[in-house]
């Protein structure tokens, strides 16, 4: 049962997933090629990103309540085998395939190298362009390793929850005061700081969920649309913004705590999937689609550009559904591929690693029927 109430952040994450995949065609990819997926609600496709960090926040908050035997150590080792192996091949082969000439510049290398790319002007999205999120990813990992050392109280957790919800607030205010151009802003106000509020909405369901769930699952269908709803007024307002969001001031201060609510709503709903549904989303693909979720968000933005010169060179009157079809089919063959034969031995791996050096630890149990295991969490963690 457990494992098909999981089902429902799996969806979450394909769903994520496959709207950054969107965005980035819609925005990428000629004109002659899109067909009719030029539609606002792809253009805004970026708020997948916001989406995978609220489920972040709920997984490791779900880690960091469950139990906390293993550690900061423990904790960190299973952090890493889980993004890194899968982030740093994405990496190499860009350097080889994709951004040759970027192979010399050491300074570059060396902040990919350890994860600190998003915090350099110009480096996050040079060798890849989605992956300054794992450079913040892997930051707030290293802040929830912190957190392990305090004390495991329901008032310090929502005393951060909040402190995380405000400091998001005023680093996205300090942005957008303090910089007058759009890539300042962005830079700065993508920065942790500037996203914790994301996280903070994830580690908020973790403390609603036991109390809801029962609620939830009885009126599921309910939630659901009521989540669906919520998206749909935040999106409407967003429309207004396009193209000008970090002109302004509330988009820019508001928008992403704007996101974290809903996001965080829905989170909370497919957090309480009824185990039917879980069934039915495993067995339409759905849940397969969340495991795969990183290697997407990895691949997909590659494929693209190589897909464009293989195009452009042999079949440039190609009609945009088979060009669609091609895309979406190489980002599923590669993703799959990167999952099976990197994420999965190298979570296996970091899962040993962590035990041989820091012992084995009791929180691999499931704790309860209403909260995650953590290898369960650890398959379901990264963006």
């Amino acid at each position: 049962m457990q494992r098909e109430r999981l089902a429902g952040l799996d969806f979450l994450r394909g769903f994520a997933a496959l709207w950054v995949l969107l965005f980035h065609y819609v925005e990428r990819v000629a004109p002659a090629y899109q067909g009719p997926l030029s539609r606002y609600v792809l253009h805004v496709g970026w708020n997948g990103v916001d989406l995978f960090f609220v489920l972040s926040g709920f997984l490791i908050g779900s880690i960091l309540a469950s139990n906390r035997q293993e550690g900061v150590g423990g904790f960190l080792v299973r952090r890493v085998f889980r993004i890194y192996p899968a982030y740093l091949v994405i990496v190499l082969v860009c350097l080889c395939f994709s951004r040759p000439e970027l192979r010399h510049n050491s300074g570059l290398l060396l902040s990919h190298l350890f994860m600190v790319h998003n915090l350099t002007p110009g480096y996050g999205g040079a060798i890849n362009g989605v992956l300054w999120t794992l450079g913040a990813e892997f930051q707030f990992y290293l802040l929830a390793a912190l957190l392990l050392c305090l004390p495991q109280r329901r008032s310090l957790w929502w005393t951060l929850t909040l402190g995380m919800l405000l400091l998001s607030v005023a680093a996205r205010y300090a942005a957008f005061h303090r910089y007058g151009s759009d890539a300042e802003r962005f830079f700065h106000g993508t920065l942790l700081p500037g996203m914790l509020g994301l996280f903070a909405a994830g580690f908020a369901v973790v403390k609603l969920k036991p109390a809801l769930q029962p609620r939830v699952e009885r009126h599921f269908a309910l939630f659901v649309a009521t989540g669906a709803a919520l998206l749909g007024v935040f999106l409407a307002w967003l429309q207004g913004y396009v193209g000008n969001y970090w002109d302004a001031e509330i988009p820019t201060v508001f928008g992403r705590l704007f996101s974290s609510l809903v996001f965080g709503y829905l989170v909370l709903v497919f957090a309480c999937t009824p185990p039917a549904v879980g069934r039915f989303l495993r067995r339409s693909g759905w849940v397969f689609l969340g495991e795969i979720s990183y290697g997407i968000y990895l691949t997909h933005l590659l494929v693209m550009e190589k897909m464009a010169t293989l195009v452009a060179r042999h079949s440039p009157d190609l009609p945009w559904f088979l060009y669609l079809a091609g895309v979406l089919a190489l980002v599923m063959l590669g993703s799959t591929a990167l999952y099976v034969c990197i994420e999965k031995p190298f979570i296996a791996l970091g899962k040993r690693v962590a035990e041989g050096l820091f012992g084995r630890a009791a929180a691999r149990e499931p704790v309860s029927a209403t909260q995650l295991s953590r290898d369960q969490a650890e398959t379901r963690s990264a963006p």
